[in-house]
């Protein structure tokens, strides 16, 4: 009766999965590595289909896509390390447009 929760996954995450997921959290590469707390070169060679995440990162990605709600949990834990929010691209969900100059107009 509890929350059923993969332990290990046999499917690789692709490099679309690792793009799902930074626009799940609104967020870049580099952003993205610093949550996962890898380098923006790992991350680079993940969406690039250079290599695939291993291990943690690749049960973390998983857990993730599968359960939003737990990105609460990594933003919080970035926030308190970091004593800021990670940056958010604000474009994806409802992110304020930019207005235009009045010459623009």
């Amino acid at each position: 009766m509890g929350v059923k929760i993969p332990i290990m996954t046999n499917e690789k995450p692709t490099p679309q999965k690792v793009i799902d997921l930074m626009m799940q959290l609104d967020v870049s590469r580099v952003t993205l590595a610093e949550l996962l707390q890898i380098t923006d070169t790992t991350v680079d060679a993940w969406v690039d289909g250079k290599r695939d995440p291993l291990g943690p990162a690749m049960i973390l990605i998983d857990l993730l896509l599968e359960r939003p709600e737990l990105e609460l949990l990594l933003f919080a834990r970035y926030t308190q390390k970091h004593g800021v929010p990670p940056k958010k691209k604000g474009h994806h969900r409802g992110g304020r447009r930019r207005q235009a100059p009045d010459s623009e107009r």
